[in-house]
């Protein structure tokens, strides 16, 4: 029956592997964000020059000749275009919701509680469904006084 201190930690080692996850997770999208940017690149066609291959043009008629023949609608680049704009700002959102996370928001202390359920405080049995002050609990505890410490959880875990 006891309150273990765990030591004053940030949002970032809270969960050890935060750090880590989010920076792969950061770096997959960096690479979905090129691929996307690529594929509006190659979508934006510019008039044929001379440097535009005959064979290429006429494999791309014959292409789009043999989809209508199959009755396949042949998307307008424009509707691709803006498919792709719309996977690139979602893209965009994600990395600056993951960026915008303060893992280095720091003072915030956590605790183990490992005892009786009014051990640690009159609230805690009245809280648990069916609880009862002599019953047996496991709690992790996160403190802290600072707000933008509380905002930086609260990007990470439910806080409210």
């Amino acid at each position: 029956m006891a309150l273990i201190y765990l030591g004053s930690l940030t949002v970032g080692t809270l969960n050890p592997r935060w750090a880590g996850d989010s920076g792969a997770l950061v770096a997959k999208l960096n690479v979905d964000l090129v691929n996307a940017q690529g594929a509006v690149a190659a979508l934006n066609l510019t008039p044929p020059t001379i440097a535009l291959s005959l064979d290429v043009a006429q494999r791309l008629v014959a292409g789009i000749e043999e989809a209508i023949a199959l009755g396949v609608e042949v998307p307008s680049l424009s509707v691709q275009v803006a498919a792709y704009t719309a996977i690139i700002a979602s893209i965009n959102l994600q990395i600056a919701d993951i960026s915008s996370i303060d893992q280095s928001a720091g003072g915030i202390h956590a605790y183990a509680y490992d005892g009786q359920a009014n051990g640690l405080g009159p609230a805690l049995p009245s809280a648990l469904p069916g609880g009862e002050p002599a019953d047996h609990v496991n709690a992790l505890v996160l403190a802290t006084s600072l707000p933008a410490s509380w905002f930086a959880l609260g990007q990470v875990i439910k806080t409210a």
